[in-house]
C-alpha cells in the first residue's frame, strides 16, 4: 500500500505498509473512538485462563491485516527457548518474486 503525504517543501509517495502493521498490532480493537474495528482482540489472546495455539493467532493476526489492505509477503515461525516468534516479511507485492 502506497500513501501520498504533502510537507512544506511539496509531496512524497511514501511505502507504509510496515508503519500500518505496527498500528495494528499495538492496538487494541474497540479503542480508538474513530475507528473502532481497527486493531487486534488483545483480550482473547492474552488472557491467561486458557491457551490458544500459535497456529490460530496466526492466522487472526495474518486475517486481520490482509483485511486492512496490508500486503504480506511470507511468515514463518520460530521457536528459540519455549518462546515462539511470528516472523513476517511485509511490502509491496509488486516487487515480490
Amino acid at each position: 500500500m502506497i500513501d501520498f503525504y504533502t510537507f512544506e517543501d511539496g509531496g512524497q509517495i511514501l511505502e507504509t505498509d510496515v508503519f500500518k502493521a505496527e498500528n495494528l498490532l499495538s492496538t487494541n480493537i474497540g479503542s480508538l473512538y474513530f475507528l473502532p474495528l481497527f486493531g487486534i482482540s488483545m483480550d482473547l489472546f492474552f488472557d491467561q485462563d486458557y491457551n490458544i495455539q500459535f497456529e490460530s493467532f496466526s492466522a487472526y493476526i495474518t486475517d486481520t491485516m490482509v483485511n486492512f489492505g496490508i500486503d504480506i509477503l511470507s511468515t514463518r515461525k520460530q521457536i528459540d527457548k519455549f518462546i515462539s516468534e511470528l516472523i513476517m516479511n511485509i511490502g509491496d507485492t509488486k516487487n515480490a518474486i
